[in-house]
């Protein structure tokens, strides 16, 4: 049996490591949801979800940026997941977007991971060059 434990020692203290990088000492965790790489429509929404330890009220607060412009503010919330909804009024053009969540508990403040996604609602140019060949009988 001792063998047996030792042999787990280096499994558990993997896990260990893995599940102490994730949880945060002062409680406070917002991350947003994965987004698709290319948006080719509006309205579409971007959604987060948050933790809080001690069981405190918490304010979420959604920014988003094109390529080059200024951070924005899209949405207060005060749940620990939702959504913000996009539409075209908050959009300025086509391109490359960022967004991050920001959550405030108190003195706590965490912000998610910025997460980058492209959108190109162009339509695509016509057909041409179409031809028709015959290569055999």
């Amino acid at each position: 049996m001792f063998k047996k434990l030792l042999k787990s020692l280096p499994v558990l203290a993997i896990f260990f490591l893995a599940f102490a990088g994730i949880v945060k000492a002062d409680g406070l965790l917002v991350k947003s949801m994965d987004m698709p790489g290319y948006i080719n429509y509006d309205p579409f929404k971007i959604s987060y979800t948050a933790i809080q330890a001690d069981g405190n009220p918490v304010e979420v607060n959604g920014y988003l940026k094109k390529e080059g412009a200024s951070w924005q503010k899209i949405g207060t919330s005060t749940k620990l997941a939702d959504t913000f909804n996009i539409d075209g009024g908050i959009l300025s053009g086509d391109g490359l977007y960022k967004i991050y969540f920001q959550a405030v508990s108190g003195v706590e403040t965490d912000n998610s991971d910025e997460e980058s996604f492209t959108i190109d609602r162009a339509a695509p140019g016509p057909v041409s060059n179409y031809r028709k060949e015959r290569t055999g009988a």
